[in-house]
């Protein structure tokens, strides 16, 4: 064995393996997705070498070649008592100075790939130490976060873990590798130690976090006086209020939140905000991206505010892109060009300019905004990956269609701060991307300055209003002073600004949706059968919470559940345990990831390995391997026992028979009459099918005889729902036509208060 140490002394690596001394000659210890330590103890009296120095540059290779470790020291303690003098040394593999020196930040990917990810990490928080340009992993993560503040391995390592991958650096090379992809079966297995085994269960159920459920519509009537409107619930909340925030205070563009594109440097932080001053004239070539990508559900707001543009500006402020950044690939934003010498902002939907043109004067400051109203929250579903004897299986996974509403406004604050809004466009989009790019700027040419640029996600809660001839207009929520219609609380208080409240016959029209948490269950029916059959009884339940990866929906929390029942019911789910081998690195270096082929025929991965130096001739490393199966220790799925409190149960079995059909998430209330709720469902049921509405939403697929709440069931899109008081509330789902019914996971509501003549009660 080699122990090269450089101490930065100019004498380059120094080979102090003979300096290796007992109790502790040398101890390297690897753990799956986290850095490696080394631990020696070094008696220097007689070599004439020098203590290793903080920093020093660390590299164990073993006698055949094998690089073992490679990082940097990062304690030298001396220690002295009756047995003699020596030196304890530790040394951290090589992230320990990109995690020191570094930016430290977080995360955030949506539908993307493991590489690029892994890639862009070790660039932006590698401190130029880290090399990741040879990973290649085609692994596709869904969805993974990490808050800000996290050190480059400990992103490193949340990216790998979300991946099923195990991430390692020898060398200041990254390398990922998926689970299981090398396999162990050692000859030279002194010992095995097993470890008893957690019992095997074949239905399980588990809670995630929070979801948007019911897709609820209310509507009130305007009296011309009435400002407040109390909602029945309050709308749903994705945690992630704040996507994006810069006031480019700094002294330069922040590269923790912006990847930015600038051949003829145009672009800079100043004190106007972002200072722009020109372009290379070519579309999109100029640009300022977020980092992370966006997901395009629920209600996002994109605004550049105190923006002030002069000269022949050409581009886009606020978009949000799919793929590329021209004018053409440009989902949605604020289109800036010229038109007879003059510059106008248009609304820009699909690539296509939308609405009226603005006209933009020099010496104006404007604030812009682009408003993303889809019916969908959660657009990409998680993915859940376990291993069952040696094979991986995924659950789960892929996006979810949703329409999306657009409306952009600009305020014009070169009149007054209170100025309203000018609506640009409102417009729908049948089928928006589930995940998108967002550029505060892209640009040919534009010239200017913009103060502040803000993506934030917010409730998820869209207003419509709808005069008496039937017209229907955007509704703006904001604050005070945005020039917008109305505020909107977080518990469900909608208050109109003066000069805003709705006219007499005037139609109020909230569209949200209600907080619930996020259940599923999944059993293996066959395993419950062969216990059966045994004449004992085959359901062995748990239930638990996923803590990671996140879980954000019921159909997360199946795929979850189905994920964890397959390996937790299989005979070796459970496996646990450490052996022990002697020089296994002579075939192939057994590192944490990898599989091991054990005795009983069971393959288990590896979770960690020490390595032990024996200071003998010949060389021999003892390594002791950990390893175990996922139901015996979290890998990718981290769970912890009992479901949430406010987890609704009982939670039917997920199976094919049962699989929901579509929600009906674009429902509308067309009018609201003294005798009927006009509704369109906004689709057509499946051949067989349509529309049931209740007074209760429990009793959907109810055993024949308790119609007792039923309204009416309709085989068309389009039906009226019968009212006879102010207040009336409803729900309905959408049902397939093979007997037994399968209904819509979710309900819609649709909640009137709209005075009936001679009848003032409500229900």
């Amino acid at each position: 064995m080699k122990v090269l140490i450089d101490n930065l002394d100019g004498q380059g690596f120094v080979d102090y393996a003979a300096a290796l001394a007992e109790p502790s000659p040398l101890r390297i210890e690897r753990v799956l997705n986290k850095p490696s330590t080394c631990r020696m103890s070094l008696y220097l009296q007689d070599g004439g070498m020098n203590a290793p120095v903080a920093r020093g540059r660390v590299v164990v290779i073993a006698e055949n070649g094998a690089g073992l470790f490679s990082g940097y020291v990062t304690s030298v303690v001396p220690q002295d008592d009756s047995v003699g003098a020596w030196t304890n040394v530790v040394a951290l593999s090589d992230e320990a100075l990109a995690d020191a020196a570094g930016e430290r930040s977080g995360f955030r990917v949506l539908d993307g790939t493991l590489a690029e990810q892994m890639q862009r990490v070790a660039q932006q928080q590698g401190a130029g130490l880290m090399d990741a340009s040879g990973v290649v992993a085609p692994q596709g993560v869904s969805i993974a976060q990490q808050s800000s503040g996290a050190t480059f391995s400990e992103n490193a390592g949340a990216l790998a873990e979300a991946g099923y991958t195990a991430y390692r650096v020898l060398g200041g090379a990254v390398s990922v590798q998926a689970i299981g992809a090398a396999v162990h079966a050692l000859d030279d297995v002194v010992s095995t130690v097993w470890k008893s085994a957690p019992a095997a269960v074949n239905d399980v159920t588990v809670s995630g976090e929070e979801e948007p459920s019911t897709y609820v519509t209310e509507v009130f009537r305007g009296d011309g006086a009435t400002a407040e409107f109390v909602l029945a619930h309050a709308p749903f909340h994705a945690s992630e209020g704040v996507v994006v925030d810069d006031a480019f205070a700094g002294a330069a563009l922040d590269a923790r939140v912006w990847a930015e594109t600038d051949p003829v440097g145009c672009m800079d932080a100043g004190g106007a905000g972002l200072v722009l001053s020109g372009g290379d004239g070519v579309d999109g070539h100029t640009a300022l991206v977020a980092n992370d990508d966006v997901e395009l559900g629920g209600a996002l707001l994109a605004e550049a505010s105190g923006v002030l543009l002069s000269g022949a500006s050409d581009g886009i402020l606020c978009g949000m892109y799919a793929d590329g950044l021209s004018v053409a690939q440009c989902v949605t934003g604020i289109r800036i060009r010229q038109s007879g010498g003059v510059t106008v902002a248009f609304a820009l939907v699909q690539g296509v300019e939308t609405g009226d043109a603005f006209p933009v004067q020099e010496g104006h400051r404007y604030t812009f905004r682009v408003r993303m109203q889809a019916s969908e929250v959660h657009r990409v579903r998680q993915t859940y990956r376990v291993q069952v004897d040696g094979s991986t299986f995924s659950f789960g996974g892929g996006e979810v269609p949703s329409p999306m509403r657009v409306v952009c406004d600009v305020q014009d604050l070169g009149l007054a701060s209170n100025t309203a809004a000018t609506v640009l466009c409102d417009a729908e989009i049948a089928s928006a991307p589930a995940v998108a790019r967002f550029a505060a700027v892209s640009a040919a040419q534009m010239s200017g300055s913009v103060r502040r640029v803000r993506l934030l996600r917010t409730p998820a809660a869209w207003l419509r209003m709808r005069d008496a001839d039937g017209v229907e207009r955007p509704g703006l929520i904001g604050v005070a002073g945005e020039g917008v219609d109305a505020s909107l609380s977080g518990n469900g208080v909608l208050t109109f600004f003066n000069g805003r409240v709705p006219a007499v016959g005037e139609d109020v029209l909230v569209t949200y949706r209600v907080a619930a948490r996020s259940v599923g269950r999944a059993e293996n029916a066959d395993a419950i059968a062969a216990g059966d059959a045994l004449g004992l009884p085959g359901r062995a339940q748990w239930r638990g919470r996923v803590r990671r990866p996140v879980t954000r929906t019921s159909e997360d929390c199946e795929h979850a559940a189905a994920a964890l029942v397959a390996v937790a019911s299989h005979a070796g789910g459970g496996v646990q345990g450490v052996c022990t081998a002697v020089n296994p690195q002579r075939n192939a270096d057994v590192w944490p990831g990898d599989a091991m082929a054990l005795a009983t025929g069971e393959r288990a991965v590896v979770r960690r390995v020490a390595i032990r130096d024996t200071n003998s001739l010949p060389e021999a490393l003892v390594f002791e391997i950990g390893f175990a199966n996922e139901w015996a220790e979290a890998l990718a799925i981290e769970t912890t026992d009992g479901l949430s409190e406010d987890a609704h149960l009982p939670v039917a079995v997920a199976t094919d028979a049962n699989a929901p059909v579509a929600n009906v998430s674009a429902l509308k209330v067309v009018a609201v009459t003294e005798s009927a709720i006009q509704v369109d469902a906004g689709v057509d049921p499946p051949a067989g099918g349509g529309f049931e509405v209740r007074r209760w939403d429990a009793g959907f697929g109810a055993a024949a005889g308790t119609d007792a709440d039923l309204v009416l069931r309709s085989a068309v899109r389009g039906f009226d729902i019968p009212r006879a008081m102010q207040q009336e509330m409803v729900f309905v789902r959408m049902y397939d036509g093979p007997a037994p019914r399968r209904y819509s996971r979710f309900s819609n509501a649709v909640r009137v208060t709209v005075r009936v003549r001679g009848c003032d009660e409500s229900p």
